[in-house]
This record gives structure tokens, sequence and C-alpha cells, in this order.
């Protein structure tokens, strides 16, 4: 049987993959808002496990299966075809993430969510609306606090972004070069 699919409307969830990889047995990925969660087993390629965590509050809707068989035909293709698009955009995600290079997957971290909901913010920045703690940061990249806090000022001195009070500014330009 099918899990629920999750939309999350605000906040911000983490999502949690296995590696097989003793040294790094999970992979975490962000989930922002306006995403989907486990559309992967609604399109029945993949019927794994996921663990979502919820990093900051957050609204959840929940789409079951037997909600999903009642909605029309129209509405049905809109949903396969958003779920689609998901794996399309994921892909390179997924591939950055399960890196063992701690500075690419902290690269990508940053430079997904400045292409998906980012804000032009002049100059080639991007204003994200969401702010990360070292320990978040440490936890959804599978690496130590001490690396972050190595790894972040290093890029702050860069100029690869920039943290405001309830935002971070970056600078994609640069982290394009990281990848």
């Amino acid at each position: 049987t099918l899990a629920d699919m999750i939309y999350l409307k605000s906040g911000m969830l983490g999502q949690a993959y296995e590696t097989y990889d003793e040294n790094k047995p999970m992979a975490i990925s962000l989930v922002i808002p306006g995403r989907m969660v486990n559309y992967a087993a609604y399109m029945g390629i993949d019927n794994s496990h996921e663990v979502v965590i919820t990093l900051k509050n957050s609204e959840v809707l929940y789409l079951d299966p037997e909600a999903f068989e009642k909605l029309t035909h129209d509405i049905k293709e809109d949903v396969l075809h958003y779920c689609m698009g998901c794996i399309a955009s994921d892909y390179d995600a997924f591939t950055c993430m399960f890196t063992g290079d701690t500075e690419k997957r902290g690269a990508f971290l940053y430079k997904s969510p400045a292409d998906t909901c980012g804000t032009p913010a002049g100059d080639g920045w991007v204003r994200v609306p969401v702010k990360l703690s070292y320990t978040v940061i440490a936890s959804v990249m599978y690496t130590t606090k001490k690396t972050i806090e190595r790894l972040i000022p290093t890029w702050q001195d860069a100029g690869l972004f920039r943290p405001e009070k309830d935002a971070t500014l970056i600078n994609t330009a640069l982290f394009k070069q990281l990848l």
C-alpha cells in the first residue's frame, strides 16, 4: 500500500534516505515550502521507507491514496506531472548529496533553495527566507558541527553568502563554481 503524500505549506522539513554506506548511513535533503514528500511512492517507482524530520515549525497537508483516487482525471494528471518535475529537479540533488565531498554537499544545500524559492536581491544575490543553525546544517549534511564551523566562515569571507536576521543572501554564481 502507498503512504500519504505530504505537501509542505510552510516551514521546513528534512527528508532522510538510507545510503547503505557504513561511513554515511543517511543522506538528508531539505524540503522547502511548495514541495512534496513521498511522490515517488505515488508514481509506483519507490516503496522504501522515508524518514521526515521537522526542522522548523511547519504546516503540512496530506493526500492519502484513497483521496488521490477520487480526484478528477485532470487533477491526477497535474499531480503526476508535478511528481515528474520533482524527480527531474531532485536528480542533481541526490547525485550531490550522496557524494563524499562535504564542500559540494554544502554548496548544493545553499544553492538549491536559492534556485527554487529565492527572490532576487540585486547584484547577483538571492534572498532565501531561511536561516539555518550550524547544528541543523551539520545534521542535514551528515557531518560534524566542527566541520560546519570551519566551512561557513570561509564561505562568508569569500562572499558566497551573508546571513540576515530571518533570511540568507546567497551568491548563486559563486556557489555554482563549487559544483
